[in-house]
């Protein structure tokens, strides 16, 4: 059997270590509408929802602790986008490509 644990670091003396995850989609059709990005941590029980700018289809969703998330983006209430992102107090803005052949399953709410 194996039982893997996960944990939060909180820092020196308290000070909440964090990270900013911040990037953008590019390539997708301009008529979309309706974004918005989920980032789930894979090891810990936090969740982050960021609304995506229609304009130039940034996300931002502020600073979260360091660690690994699963990032859906949907759009027209379709996955559009699903990474796995490694968030480290040095990560910078990334980008995420439009590929056709990754159109999702319908999203229900």
């Amino acid at each position: 059997m194996l039982i893997t644990a996960g944990f939060e670091w909180y820092g020196v003396e308290n000070i909440r270590v964090t990270a900013r995850l911040s990037g953008k989609l590019t390539g997708f059709p301009g008529s979309w509408r309706h974004w918005w990005c989920k980032a789930s941590g894979l090891y810990s029980r936090l969740d982050y929802e960021s609304a995506v700018d229609q304009d130039n289809l940034r996300f931002d969703f502020g600073e979260v602790p360091p660690g690994i998330y699963l990032l859906a983006c949907v759009a027209n209430q379709k996955f559009v986008a699903v990474r796995t992102i490694r968030v480290a107090a040095d990560t910078a803005p990334f980008t995420i490509d439009y590929k056709s052949d990754e159109d999702g399953e319908p999203v229900k709410h």
